[in-house]
């Protein structure tokens, strides 16, 4: 069911942009919108399928061309579910937004929503240390698309996209 609409939603764009069908060829790695890297399987008008590991299941997915970015830009680490993006990410405990955000700035270096910068380490297996800053001593992990944080002395995990 899922497919059927992304299906409809990329059809109905059909008139992609230039720039944005350069990135859908086939058999070419690029993100999907929730930050998993997939490989483009088929073109169709401005919709491009692509095949990917969504929560630990490999699936077929269809977006319109300009909902993909290209596997070049601001990956830190490209690993099929250990990609770590630059950018922006919004936290969420039990499917509540927490009015947490964290943005990753380079391997090296993110801050959080109010412009509180730290430096952290990210590893290839996904770990991250946060070595100072406002997240210092949260257990950090990025694993699909995500960024999965533990507070100290927590069980809870935060999820942040």
């Amino acid at each position: 069911m899922l497919r059927l609409l992304m299906f409809l939603v990329g059809t109905v764009l059909l008139a992609a942009p230039a720039w944005a069908m350069d990135r859908c060829v086939v058999g070419s790695q690029v993100y999907a919108p929730n930050g998993a890297l997939v490989t483009v399987t088929e073109v169709s008008g401005g919709a491009c399928t692509v095949t990917g590991t969504y929560n630990g299941v490999l699936q077929d997915y269809t977006y319109a061309a300009w909902q993909l970015k290209p596997a070049t830009d601001g990956a830190i680490i490209k690993d099929d579910d250990r990609t770590l993006n630059t950018g922006t990410y919004r936290c969420y405990g039990n499917g509540e937004y927490l009015s947490i955000d964290i943005t990753i700035r380079s391997d090296s270096s993110y801050s959080d929503g109010t412009g509180a910068r730290g430096q952290l380490d990210y590893y290839s297996d996904g770990g991250i240390e946060f070595a100072s800053g406002p997240f210092k001593g949260y257990e950090g992990e990025a694993l699909d698309g995500y960024i999965y944080l533990k507070a100290p002395g927590s069980q809870r995990q935060i999820q942040c996209r």
